[in-house]
């Protein structure tokens, strides 16, 4: 597999942000692909991944493929992806403060990225995510 920095390197998309959580060393990864049609927006995944790298690619796979689908839908949005990537799986208090720290890192973009549920990830997950972030759908207020 590529490294970090190769994946970068050879990827197109407009930017990357990353996080690493301590607490429950879990890499955190935003894959910004395009933003020509709006705000780039697509859901968060959550899962064990065997190496940070597998969860960058895949942030970067789907943020694309987001692209594509907004495109194909006639949506007025771009493409992008939210990866937190685990070692492990975590506790319920574990999430929570993990959710609670994401949410901040995407407050913290001032609306750059808007996301909702994806895989491993719930509506009450995004209730959660919501009470750090204004830029989460998904969530029935």
């Amino acid at each position: 597999m590529a490294s970090i920095e190769e994946l970068l390197q050879a990827w197109d998309g407009l930017a990357v942000v990353d996080a690493f959580d301590c607490t429950t060393e879990t890499w955190i990864w935003i894959a910004l692909h395009d933003d020509t049609l709006g705000q780039p927006v697509g859901g968060t995944r959550m899962r064990v991944y065997e190496t940070p790298e597998a969860g960058l690619e895949d942030a970067m796979r789907l943020a694309e493929g987001m692209t594509f689908k907004w495109a194909a839908a006639g949506g007025n949005y771009g493409g992008g992806k939210a990866v937190l990537g685990l070692t492990r799986h975590l506790s319920p208090p574990e999430r929570a403060a993990l959710l609670m720290r994401y949410g901040r890192l995407l407050r913290s973009m001032n609306g750059m990225f808007s996301t909702g549920p994806d895989l491993g990830t719930t509506p009450a997950d995004m209730a959660e995510l919501a009470k750090w972030s204004p830029h989460v759908h998904g969530v029935d207020f």
